[in-house]
């Protein structure tokens, strides 16, 4: 049995003029760095399979990507499809899913790639993904695949089990075939990560149902998408996505996923910043009142790990206007 794998990560963030370009990316090809990027090379040699490398595109958080950078990558990824597609058996992705293109119809490259991907290689090819939480969704994407997963926390301490869980589900997918597609609900909720920290609630409450949920054998898997918000587009914000285990059992899934956004729904005034938030003159204040360091001020508006070039200049000004330091050295870093 073979399974094609390949990836594509791009977190786009329109607040930043500099785009994304095609030395922004890490480009890997080679099977051995795919697969240990993917995580599933171990079980892949336990069960026998083997692993079929397309093309990874691994980016970051950065500016909105270049049209003729993503219409190179993903020429390249199409490529090693249409070279591929006649020898495997299913599919297995790493898509972000919080790309931005310039000038691209729609705007996400991760919805064009699968979009092109399952054109290529017509409806039944079995096609498994999983996704960052921080990505977003669609009625398209959602049809274009037969397995959708995310990861729980956040930050991502449970990426690695995301993947394994998701590559075990395409197997037995592979080797007990029915028709499944995930079920999805999009929930009217518009947050940054800074406010969906899985240590903190709701989101603990939240991953908790999700796990029941999970257990039952009449679901394959399911999970709650944060969403992205830092740039312009339908797509954004959170979602519930819950993938039945059998044909039979997708009006349960449809149960269980209104389940699941009645319960976020319920709870989204509980969103919250993690930590001591405030605003930046009361936050520099807060930093300066303390008797013993270190003491760290972040600056949630620019965020490099979701995209912010990490250059605002603000809370350097307002540190510069301090007639007193309390005797603190203070170290600016991005």
């Amino acid at each position: 049995m073979k399974i094609l794998i390949g990836g594509f990560v791009a977190e786009s963030n329109a607040y930043v003029a500099q785009p994304c370009e095609i030395q922004d990316f890490t480009i890997v090809t080679g099977l051995d760095e795919a697969a240990e990027r993917l995580y599933v090379k171990d079980i892949a040699e336990q069960e026998g399979i083997e692993l079929v490398p397309s093309y990874f595109a691994w980016g970051a958080g950065a500016g909105r990507v270049a049209y003729d950078t993503f219409d190179y990558i993903q020429k390249q990824f199409l490529k090693a499809v249409r070279e591929h597609q006649h020898e495997i058996d299913g599919m297995f992705f790493f898509f972000h899913g919080a790309s931005n293109v310039i000038d691209l119809e729609g705007g996400s490259g991760d919805h064009s790639l699968i979009r092109e991907i399952r054109r290529i290689v017509g409806p039944y090819m079995p096609i498994a993904m999983v996704m960052d939480p921080h990505g977003n969704l669609s009625q398209e994407q959602i049809d274009n695949c037969n397995i959708i997963r995310t990861f729980r926390h956040s930050p991502h301490t449970d990426r690695d089990e995301a993947h394994r869980i998701v590559f075990r589900a395409l197997i037995d997918l592979l080797r007990n075939r029915r028709d499944i597609h995930p079920v999805w609900r999009k929930v009217p909720i518009l947050l940054g990560g800074e406010r969906c920290v899985s240590a903190d609630e709701p989101l603990i409450s939240i991953n908790k149902l999700l796990d029941e949920i999970e257990a039952d054998p009449r679901i394959m898997c399911c999970s709650y998408h944060i969403g992205y918000l830092r740039h312009d587009s339908d797509k954004c914000g959170a979602a519930v996505v819950v993938v039945p285990n059998t044909p039979d059992d997708v009006d349960y899934a449809n149960e269980k996923a209104d389940e699941i956004y009645d319960f976020v729904w319920g709870r989204r005034h509980e969103f919250h910043f993690t930590g001591n938030a405030a605003e930046p003159d009361e936050a520099l204040a807060m930093m300066m009142e303390q008797p013993e360091g270190p003491c760290f001020l972040t600056d949630s508006g620019d965020n490099v790990t979701a995209g912010a070039p990490g250059a605002n200049t603000y809370v350097l000004k307002q540190v510069l206007a301090l007639d007193d330091y309390r005797g603190k050295n203070i170290l600016f870093a991005a």
